[in-house]
C-alpha cells in the first residue's frame, strides 16, 4: 500500500511539470527543509532487556513526528546531481500488542480466564543525519533522489506498562487495571544507524527568474541495522513536507537570430568595433509612508509603549455532541496517556479563549489531579428533538463518554465522579422555528459540575503588551514601470530573512498596510525599520528608514490592563449566576481611584437585533450594578462574534460582558 502511494504521488508530479519546456538544472541550489514523518518500527521481540513484560511478541509500531533540516544541491551533468542535507528527526513512536490473559472480574468477584491485555512501550528517539543522495532530473522541476542517511543515534528512552481493556476487570496479582510499568534508558544502542533513502519532489518557482523555490517533497527511508544489539528492531519512515531553496541566478541563453533574407542587397556597413550596450532602465520610483490611509501624514517615526496585560478568561464547562452520537467531537483536545505527563496549564496561556476551552476536558483532569478530594457530576443531556426525544439512554452514553476519558486517560478515579442523566437541561436554549437547530445543537451536551469552584475556574493569562503610535503605517510604492515587486520590512539595515517580513505586490498602486504590532520583535530589537523594494526591471534596491523610539515613562503613560469576561449566561437571560458573582468579587476589588472603567455586554446573533441589544445592555447594566459602577460606563454591543456564531460554544462565548479595567501604576 505504501509503494502505491508513492508511486501516485510520482505520477502527479511528473504530470505537473509536463508544459514545462526549458531545462535550469545546471543551476546551485541552497535551502531549508521541514518534513511531517510517520515513523514505522519493524520489530521481532517478547520484551526489552531485563525488564518484565508477559506478551507473546512485539512487531510494528508507529508515531507521528518531524524532520528539519537544510541542503544544498549541486548539479554534474545536465540530467544528474548530487544532494547533500543534514537533518534532525525525531524517531520516536509506539509499539503495541495485545493478547488474551487470565484476569480478577470486581463485579463478579471470580477469574476470568479470557480478556484482552493491552501491551505498550512508548520509545523516544531521535537522531542527527547525514543524507549524501544522487538526484535525477527528468523534466524541468522535478527531482528523483537515491541514496542513504548517516544518523547518529545518542539514546532510547522507553515507558512501558500492560493495561486490561475491558471495564472492571483487574490483574490478580496487584489488583489493578495496569502491572509491569516501568521507564528508563536502553543499553546498548547501534549509534551509527544507516538507511537507504528514496525520494521525489516538485520545484515550483516564487518569482519570475526563478531563484527561489518552493519545493514539496517525499522521501522514503529504509533502516539497515537494529536499534540495538539486544533487539530485532529496525526503523523505516516515510517524510513529506516542503524545502524553501535559493538557486543562483541562470546564464543568459538567449540565441540571436540571424537577420532575414532578403532580394535587395543592401549596402556594406561600416564595422562597429565598439560592443552594443544593453540600455539601462532607470525609471523613477519611490517609497512613501504614511500613518493614514488617505496620505494626509508622512510619518518617519514609530514611538512604542508596553504595558502589562492580564485576561481572565471564563471557562465554558459544557462539551457538546453531535446529533444522535455519545462520542467526543474531533474538535476537542485528547491526549494519550503517556501525554498527561506533559500537559501544563501554562501552555495554554498564550491561546484564544476558544482554542482554552478545546482543552476542557484536560483542564478538569489536570485540576482533579492537583485537588485530589475534589468531585464532579456529570449530567448528560439531549436535545429532545429530531431522533433524540425521549433517549434518556443517549443522555447517559454521552457522560459516560466524558467519565471514560477522565478515569481511563487522565487516572482519575471513578469513585471521585458522579453520572446523571436527563432529557433537555435545566437552562436549555429555545428558539424560534427559524433557529431551532441551532438551539438543539445547545441542548447536545455534557455539563461538568464541582464540589469545588477550582475546577471550573476562570483561566487566567498574564502577558505584555505592545502599542505603537501610529498603530499602522501605510507604504506606498511609485514605479510606472513595475508591474509587481516584493516590499520587505526588516530591522535597522540588515536584509536577513530571519528579521524580515515580506510582502508580494502585483499591482503598482497597491498600498501596503503594516500593523507594527503584529511584528513587535521588530520593534522591540531595532532602533529602525527599512522598507525595501526589490524587482527584475529595477538597476538597484530602494529603502526608506523609520525611526523607532520608546515612549517615555510619565507617570499618565505607565499602566495596567485587566480584562475580564463573565459567560455563561444562559439563553435570553441576563441575570448574575454564583460564578459570575465570583469574578465580579475579583473586580469590585481591583478598582481603585485611578482606574478607568469599561463594562460591554453582548449577545449571539440567534433572535431579533434590536432585542439583543437591549439584552446586552441589561446585561452590562447588572454587572455594572454588583460591582458599584456608573451607568455611564456602561454599553450594550448587541450581536458580537467574539467566537464563531457557527458553533454552540461560540454562541455562549458571546453571550457575555466584558469588563476591562485600565490603572494607572504609581
Amino acid at each position: 500500500m505504501l509503494i502505491k502511494y508513492v508511486l501516485v504521488f510520482f505520477f502527479f508530479l511528473s504530470y505537473a511539470c509536463i508544459a514545462q519546456t526549458i531545462a535550469d538544472n545546471q543551476r546551485e541550489r541552497f535551502g531549508v527543509f521541514t518534513h511531517f514523518t510517520i515513523n514505522i518500527h519493524s520489530a521481532d521481540f517478547q520484551q526489552l532487556p531485563n525488564i518484565d513484560n508477559c506478551c507473546q511478541r512485539f512487531e510494528s509500531g508507529s508515531g507521528n513526528q518531524f524532520s528539519i533540516g537544510g541542503l544544498y544541491e549541486f548539479p554534474v551533468s545536465n540530467r544528474f546531481g548530487l544532494s547533500l542535507r543534514a537533518s534532525y528527526t525525531d524517531m520516536s513512536g509506539e509499539l503495541q500488542t495485545k493478547e488474551n490473559k487470565p484476569v480478577f472480574d470486581i463485579a463478579a468477584n471470580r477469574l476470568v480466564q479470557q480478556a484482552t491485555i493491552l501491551h505498550t512501550i512508548n520509545a523516544s528517539l531521535a537522531s542527527i543525519g547525514f543524507e549524501p543522495l544522487v538526484s535525477y532530473n527528468p523534466v524541468r522541476g522535478m527531482r528523483l533522489f537515491t541514496g542513504m542517511r548517516i544518523a547518529y543515534l545518542n539514546k532510547i528512552s522507553f515507558i512501558q506498562n500492560e493495561t486490561i481493556e475491558q471495564p472492571g476487570f483487574v490483574f490478580v496479582e496487584n489488583n489493578q487495571k495496569v502491572r509491569n510499568e516501568r521507564q528508563g534508558d536502553l543499553a546498548n544502542i547501534v549509534n551509527i544507524q544507516n538507511s537507504l533513502m528514496f525520494g521525489a519532489s516538485m520545484e515550483f518557482p516564487l518569482n519570475k527568474v526563478r531563484t527561489l523555490l518552493l519545493s514539496p517533497e517525499l522521501f522514503y527511508s529504509l533502516g539497515l541495522q537494529n536499534l540495538t544489539t539486544d533487539l530485532s528492531w529496525k526503523y523505516n519512515s516515510l517524510r513529506f513536507g516542503i524545502a524553501l531553496k535559493f538557486a543562483t541566478p541562470p546564464m543568459d541563453t538567449r540565441i540571436i537570430a540571424p537577420p532575414a533574407d532578403s532580394t535587395t542587397q543592401p549596402k556594406p556597413l561600416p564595422i562597429v568595433t565598439q560592443s552594443p550596450q544593453t540600455p539601462k532602465i532607470n525609471p523613477e520610483y519611490s517609497i512613501q509612508t504614511y500613518s493614514s490611509i488617505n496620505k494626509e501624514t508622512p510619518t518617519d517615526t514609530i514611538i512604542y509603549d508596553t504595558y502589562f496585560s492580564r485576561e481572565i478568561k471564563p471557562l465554558l464547562h459544557y462539551i457538546f455532541f453531535d446529533k444522535n452520537s455519545s462520542e467526543i467531537a474531533s474538535r476537542y483536545t485528547l491526549l494519550t496517556r503517556e501525554n498527561t505527563k506533559k500537559f501544563t496549564l501554562e501552555n495554554l496561556s498564550r491561546l484564544n479563549i476558544l482554542d482554552t476551552y478545546y482543552s476542557l476536558l484536560n483542564i478538569v483532569g489536570k485540576r482533579l489531579k492537583d485537588y485530589p478530594k475534589a468531585k464532579i457530576t456529570l449530567v448528560g443531556c439531549v436535545s429532545d428533538n429530531n431522533g433524540e426525544k425521549g433517549n434518556i439512554s443517549l443522555a447517559k452514553n454521552r457522560a459516560l463518554s466524558i467519565q471514560k476519558y477522565l478515569t481511563e486517560t487522565w487516572g482519575i478515579d471513578s469513585k471521585r465522579i458522579t453520572v446523571e442523566s436527563r432529557l433537555l437541561p435545566m437552562n436549555y436554549s429555545r428558539t424560534n422555528d427559524a433557529n431551532k437547530a441551532a438551539s438543539d445543537e445547545e441542548n447536545r451536551r455534557v455539563e461538568i459540575v464541582s464540589d469545588i469552584p477550582e475546577i471550573t475556574a476562570p483561566f487566567i493569562a498574564n502577558d505584555t503588551v505592545y502599542e505603537t503610535s501610529p498603530p499602522i503605517v501605510y507604504a506606498i510604492v511609485h514605479n510606472p514601470l513595475m508591474k509587481g515587486y516584493t516590499l520587505q520590512i526588516c530591522g535597522d539595515n540588515t536584509l536577513n530573512l530571519d528579521n524580515c517580513v515580506r510582502y508580494e505586490r502585483y499591482n503598482s498602486a497597491d498600498t501596503i498596510a503594516w500593523k507594527a504590532t503584529d511584528d513587535y520583535h521588530l520593534i522591540e530589537k531595532n532602533k529602525a525599520i527599512t522598507f525595501a523594494i526589490n524587482n527584475d526591471d529595477m538597476s538597484q534596491k530602494v529603502y526608506k528608514k523609520i525611526i523607532v523610539q520608546q515612549k517615555k515613562q510619565t507617570m499618565s503613560s505607565r499602566k495596567t490592563v485587566e480584562t475580564y469576561r463573565l459567560i455563561l449566561f444562559d439563553f435570553d437571560k441576563s441575570e448574575l449566576s454564583d460564578n459570575h458573582r465570583r469574578i465580579a468579587d475579583v473586580i469590585q476589588e481591583n478598582i481603585t481611584s485611578t482606574t478607568n472603567v469599561s463594562i460591554e455586554g453582548s449577545t449571539d446573533f440567534l433572535g431579533d437585533a434590536a432585542y439583543n441589544r437591549r439584552l446586552s445592555l441589561e446585561r452590562a447594566s447588572a454587572t455594572a450594578r454588583y460591582i458599584g459602577v456608573p451607568q455611564q460606563f456602561v454599553e450594550g454591543k448587541g450581536e458580537q462574534e467574539y467566537s464563531t456564531n457557527s458553533l454552540p460554544e461560540g454562541r455562549f462565548y458571546n453571550r457575555t460582558v466584558t469588563v476591562k479595567l485600565v490603572n494607572i501604576v504609581p
